[in-house]
């Protein structure tokens, strides 16, 4: 909560509920997926990351920090932060594209077989 002391509370909050929320949704949506093991892996996956986050951020971690550890105090850490951001919301909406397309095939083989 590091965050809150530094004058961010409603932020930091309002951070850690939605990725916790997400987390929880996804993954208990992956574990009542019933069509695709794909998309069930993703779901799990990307529920499995906002929860670590979550966690990270209640546990007094920021995301400046989170970026500090993984690419290190140069200037290059701020491209490479909001490169590995860009490329999280791409693989999101492919992911989500991905889903959708898989669960329209296994509906209209559900659809075939009656």
């Amino acid at each position: 909560m590091g965050a809150v002391r530094m004058g961010l509370p409603q932020l930091t909050v309002l951070t850690m509920v939605w990725l916790a929320v997400r987390g929880l949704i996804s993954a208990v949506l992956a574990f009542n997926w019933r069509s695709s093991r794909a998309a069930r892996t993703l779901l799990l996956v990307r529920g499995a990351a906002d929860l670590a986050l979550s966690i990270a951020l209640v546990a007094g971690v920021s995301v400046a920090q989170i970026a500090f550890i993984l690419f290190g105090g140069t200037p290059a850490m701020a491209i490479g932060f909001l490169v590995i951001i860009a490329i999280s919301f791409g693989i999101a909406g492919v992911g989500l594209v991905t889903i959708a397309i898989a669960e329209r095939a296994w509906e209209q083989r559900q659809l075939a077989q009656r």
